[in-house]
């Protein structure tokens, strides 16, 4: 009977620890993954920057490298360094809750002002605002008072 017990517990542990090895594989992937393709980012902080004209060209706008977590939001938030016309900038990608589930947000934060909301990456179609998608207006002020309070406790503001 013991004997039966150490088998049966030997390949519940070799199942187990199979599950658990190819989750941790698959999360470390998508993780990894995520944080390397970070250049369709900059490519829709750039679009967002001319079509709001934030920016008058693609070419004023350059951000210096890859983003790093931005601390006030789970972990979830990106954060890119960039300059415009040699003022340093940084814009941050916060992903908000909406009608059709998560959108990404770019806010953009200059020194000594105030955090702007400049819309929403990678949306279908860019003429329809973040009220289509299902996002308040108090939402994107929230997120605007919280990246103010972050960022104001860092210095950059």
């Amino acid at each position: 009977m013991a004997e039966h017990n150490a088998t049966w517990f030997k390949k519940l542990g070799i199942v187990s620890g199979t599950f658990i090895v190819l989750y941790l594989l698959f999360w470390g992937i998508l993780h990894i993954s995520f944080l390397f393709d970070y250049s369709a980012f900059q490519d829709e902080i750039i679009r967002i920057c001319v079509d709001e004209d934030i920016v008058e060209t693609k070419h004023a706008l350059f951000i210096e490298r890859a983003p790093r977590s931005a601390d006030f939001v789970h972990g979830q938030a990106l954060q890119f360094d960039a300059k415009i016309h040699d003022k340093a900038v940084v814009f941050v990608v916060v992903p908000l809750i909406g009608r059709y589930g998560r959108q990404l947000s770019l806010f953009m934060i200059e020194k000594n002002s105030s955090v702007r909301f400049c819309g929403l990456l990678n949306t279908s179609d860019a003429r329809k605002d973040y009220h289509y998608y299902g996002i308040s207006s108090a939402t994107i002020a929230y997120y605007q008072h919280k990246i103010t309070g972050a960022y104001t406790n860092k210095g950059m503001l």
